[in-house]
């Protein structure tokens, strides 16, 4: 029996099982999941996670893969631009674009379209827009930036901002833009977690980022430095920019810091992971969403963040604290203030870490809503 649920295209870079591609992909499964029992949904994605030259063990690629309620293809790079462009001459009433400076799987799209085609496409640009992220390579983004506007490329379509931070980012480059302001949908599980003892004589700090420029981290690592506390700093995440890593690796060798850096781990076990560490800390120059932070909380770890991100309110609810980057011994003063907490007053941070945790992730409002926008 043909179905007759109005088909959705989504096209993304990287999809599961891809660990290193960070947030956009826990972003895009969340859509698939929440969506697929009202959608008939295709996933096109590349058949390798972010920075591999290999694809994937045991995946079959540039073939209809049927899953649980969608199906998904996984392209070679020989085969990207052909097949995309011969899945677009098909019946799609909506296209999701789950980047905004992908060439394969955003840019060359648009360019595909003609404008009737367009209205249907729904662009996340995933805080790529973010002042941080435009000022890593920002003349070449600059020059095409330009060029997109001259052509109206983006004229047509609609914007799916995940917070008010993100439109207003998006207005300011695209001031017509016709924006869809919705948070992130998630799939992450809350932890009970918050009887968890802090650590004997130590703090132990983490982080989840990809190493690159706009998370910051020599910053942290500079932070970290200047502790007097006995202290521990791990760092969960993929090299994305090696000279950025070999800066924060000389710093850390160069002052013999307690600092480990653990490359990607499986986003499954982070949750076991993070009840290892009193506190959670990322002074990113600009988040989308920051997933990592909403881990974080739902394990119960409190979180010490730079102002640049949606999630400001921590500091009022008593989730942790929100730190301007303007002056990184703010950052090692309330490092050091935490250490000293008594094991009651950590508790109070873990209780208000899953309290928040537990607001941001009731969606069932929030599910209506996406279903509104692909409608």
């Amino acid at each position: 029996m043909k179905s007759t649920k109005n088909k959705l295209l989504i096209l993304s870079d990287w999809y599961l099982p891809a660990v290193k591609a960070g947030g956009p992909v826990r972003s895009v499964v969340a859509i698939v999941e929440i969506l697929k029992p009202y959608f008939e949904i295709s996933v096109l994605t590349s058949d390798r996670d972010i920075g591999d030259v290999a694809p994937y063990k045991d995946v079959i690629t540039d073939s209809w893969l049927e899953k649980e309620g969608f199906r998904i293809k996984y392209l070679s790079p020989a085969k990207i631009k052909g097949e995309i462009s011969n899945e677009l001459k098909l019946d799609y009433s909506k296209i999701y674009l789950n980047s905004f400076f992908s060439f394969n799987f955003a840019i060359q799209v648009l360019w595909q379209l003609d404008k009737v085609r367009r209205k249907s496409v729904v662009l996340a640009p995933r805080g790529m827009l973010a002042e941080g992220a435009l000022g890593v390579k920002p003349f070449k983004k600059s020059l095409f930036l330009i060029a997109a506007k001259l052509f109206r490329v983006y004229d047509f379509i609609t914007w799916h901002a995940s917070t008010q931070l993100e439109k207003d980012e998006i207005l300011s480059i695209f001031p017509n833009a016709k924006i869809e302001t919705l948070r992130n949908l998630s799939l992450v599980k809350i932890q009970n977690s918050i009887e968890r003892k802090p650590s004997n004589n130590i703090i132990k700090l983490v982080t989840v980022a990809r190493i690159s420029p706009v998370k910051n981290l020599l910053f942290l690592i500079d932070v970290f430095s200047k502790l007097r506390c006995h202290s521990q700093l791990d760092i969960i995440g993929p090299i994305e920019d090696e000279r950025y890593y070999s800066e924060c690796s000389e710093l850390v060798t160069s002052k013999a810091l307690n600092v480990n850096f653990l490359g990607s781990i499986d986003n499954s076990k982070i949750a076991e992971r993070f009840d290892k560490y009193d506190l959670f800390i990322l002074p990113t120059l600009g988040e989308n969403f920051g997933h990592s932070i909403l881990e974080a909380l739902a394990s119960c770890l409190p979180v010490l963040i730079s102002d640049r991100t949606s999630w400001n309110q921590v500091s009022s609810v008593n989730a942790g604290k929100v730190i301007s980057l303007k002056n990184p011994q703010d950052w090692v003063n309330w490092i050091e203030q935490f250490a000293k907490k008594s094991d009651i007053e950590v508790k109070e941070f873990r209780i208000g870490a899953q309290n928040l945790a537990l607001e941001v992730t009731r969606q069932k409002d929030l599910s209506k809503e996406y279903l509104r926008m692909f409608s």
